[in-house]
């Protein structure tokens, strides 16, 4: 607030509920100038009584079934537990219950079929109190919870299997599976065309076979064992003839000369020699991880790497394998003995060399030797070294066996890579069984087409028929061609302001805030913001436009005295075959112009003065947008009295 006062003394009401300190500032008005003191702050005495209910910090729908709820509680909560109920919105009955100690929660309610669309529900979370009298819990009502309705509308959803296509390396050529089911491999394999020169060869070595990765279901990264790194764009078939079509149809060597696919490639980064064991892609920060061969990592972009990111790291034990969880900020690697780590992912504007400022051990998850991130189910899937194969949560890092039902002697062994796809593991074994020289092996799990139950490749267990590999041939690793998953939430910016200057305007917002299972900040994550300024009366729209910074000076003339409302929204934009773009929901702020507005025909500048970060003995003059005068600085000296 602002006010003019003529006297030294005022007293000013304040709702300390939501405002313990406050910014103080004084100005001085002599004719047509205005000068702005520094800002003071002050803390006010007391303390106020906070609420006992959860305050929800966002509710959104991910998926056709499954809805994200975060809470915070102001005091946090002593005990840390929380319980949760989700009912029926139109019978209050109730569908589950449970407690958790996390302040997020991924909803996955039943779904039978599409007819139950829009599907209501109602969920309460409360604290669970220790408040004990007389050796009594404390009764929790229903005043002292948080009630959200959630709403889950149809969405077009597109099933991953459908639109993936599952491709493996031999090392000297890229194939292609026409069937994930194939298990006998009675189907021809298609060869996606990739040139290699005499001294080169997709990444392959003793102990790790890691060197492909997808951007899109028209586009993968290729990484070598001389360093250099590929991207590979597949064409869509050229049209062909009727005569053509016969000739393919009836000829095999024709075949063999005319590659069902055509390609381009084309480079990203130079050779080295040092092998590139593993490649990951970022979509948000549009960047390649690459894993070079115990010599840490690299961070290129999606077309070359002239501005890479080095990763320096005092740590002996070298990272062997990574997994990239963009959605959320995050970084996982394991070193050679299978421990695996997490970390802040790069941040998105980084220098040439970084180093991890906070990296932690999971020590909820045993040693591992292959991880990948499942983003539809919000998942880290792990192959740990005891033959387990694991998740753990996102939202709130809780630990499940994915394959409880499998048999004592059905393992999931030696893991060099993985590729969890339609519920299914895909893997490399170095266990080959001693029938022939190959080092690396490729296996899948086969699912019950009745049951739906899943069990192991039979060739993985003992005294088995030996015939089931997927592949007859060594494999080196394996990748799925298909579209970067989206991001499915995104929270607004935090707070946003409209600030009126004479006939200018300019609009400044805070950053989004991280979700409680979120790295802390943004600089891990390439945000757009969006913003519109509109003349509330007629909703006529006077700006709109996308910046990548946190404020903006809009390009509109405030002509009359009204009401003007500015709206922020964040996206994430992603260019690439097709356009995608993501936006969070809006906030806004309304400024209503004074009613003699328009009766003034100049404005008197409003200066403030501010200390000059270049100059230690001068101060800066800014105007109230915060633009900085033409004349500069001005001089101040200290006067003594005597």
């Amino acid at each position: 607030m602002s006010f003019k006062e003529t006297s030294t003394n005022v007293t000013v009401v304040i709702p300390i509920e939501e405002i313990p300190d406050i910014e103080i500032r004084l100005a001085a008005i002599w004719r047509d100038k205005t000068i702005v003191s520094q800002t003071f702050f002050q803390t006010i005495s007391g303390i106020p009584v906070k609420s006992k209910i959860p305050q929800l910090l966002t509710n959104m729908q991910i998926s056709n079934n499954q809805f994200l709820i975060c809470w915070q509680s102001d005091p946090p909560s002593i005990v840390g537990n929380y319980n949760i109920e989700v009912l029926n919105r139109t019978d209050d009955t109730v569908i589950n219950s449970f407690e958790t100690n996390s302040q997020c929660h991924l909803f996955q309610p039943p779904i039978l079929d599409d007819s139950e669309y829009p599907i209501n529900l109602k969920v309460y979370i409360s604290e669970n109190r220790e408040e004990t009298e007389e050796g009594k819990l404390t009764v929790i009502e229903i005043k002292d919870k948080l009630e959200i309705n959630v709403t889950l509308e149809k969405r077009n959803e597109i099933p991953t299997p459908e639109n993936a296509t599952f491709i493996f390396t031999n090392g000297t050529s890229i194939l292609k599976l026409a069937d994930l089911n194939d298990f006998l491999m009675l189907g021809d394999l298609d060869i996606i065309p990739f040139s290699l020169n005499e001294n080169q060869r997709i990444t392959e070595s003793k102990k790790h076979c890691k060197s492909l990765a997808t951007l899109s279901k028209n586009q993968l990264i290729v990484g070598l064992s001389d360093g250099s790194i590929y991207s590979l764009k597949v064409l869509p078939p050229p049209p062909m003839d009727d005569e053509t079509i016969i000739d393919l149809a009836f000829n095999e060597t024709t075949q063999n000369l005319n590659p069902k696919f055509k390609t381009e490639q084309s480079i990203i980064r130079e050779s080295d020699g040092i092998e590139i064991i593993q490649l990951v892609i970022d979509g948000i920060q549009e960047r390649i991880y690459a894993v070079r061969n115990q010599s840490g990592l690299i961070r290129c972009s999606f077309s070359n790497c002239q501005n890479a990111t080095i990763l320096t790291t005092n740590s002996i034990s070298y990272i062997e394998r990574i997994a990239v969880d963009s959605w959320n900020g995050f970084l996982y690697y394991s070193t050679a003995n299978g421990d695996i780590f997490i970390a802040t992912l790069f941040p998105w504007q980084s220098p040439s060399t970084y180093s991890f400022n906070i990296q932690r051990r999971i020590a909820q998850i045993p040693q591992i030797n292959s991880m990948e991130i499942d983003y539809e189910n919000l998942q880290l899937i792990a192959a740990l070294k005891n033959g387990t194969l694991i998740s753990m949560n996102l939202i709130n890092q809780t630990v499940t066996n994915l394959r409880q039902n499998l048999g004592e002697m059905e393992k999931y062994n030696s893991v060099k890579k993985q590729k969890f796809i339609d519920g299914r593991l895909f893997w490399i074994s170095s266990e080959c069984g001693d029938d022939h020289e190959w080092k690396n092996c490729l296996f899948g799990e086969e699912k019950d087409p009745d049951s739906g139950n899943i069990h192991l490749n039979r060739k993985l267990l003992k005294n088995s028929s030996p015939e089931l590999y997927l592949y007859p041939g060594p494999v080196y690793d394996i990748a799925v061609l298909q579209d970067l998953p989206n991001p499915t939430y995104l929270m607004p910016p935090e707070k946003v302001s409209l600030i009126i200057s004479g006939k200018e305007a300019k609009a400044t917002w805070l950053p989004p805030i991280s979700l409680p299972f979120q790295a802390s900040g943004t600089t891990w994550r390439n945000l757009k913001y969006d913003f519109k300024l509109i003349e509330s009366s007629t909703s006529t729209v006077l700006d709109h436009s996308q910046t990548f910074e946190t404020e903006a000076f809009l390009n509109a003339k405030i002509t009359k005295a009204t009401n003007y409302t500015i709206f922020v929204k964040v996206c994430f934009e992603k260019i690439g075959d097709e356009m995608f773009r993501f936006c969070s929901k809006q906030i806004s702020t309304s400024v209503m112009t004074p009613g003699l507005f328009s009766n003034i025909p100049t404005f008197p500048s409003v200066v403030a003065y501010i200390p000059n970060e270049n100059d230690n003995d001068s101060l800066k003059m800014i105007d109230i947008l915060g633009r900085n005068f033409e004349d500069g600085s001005c001089k101040f000296y200290s006067i003594n009295y005597s």
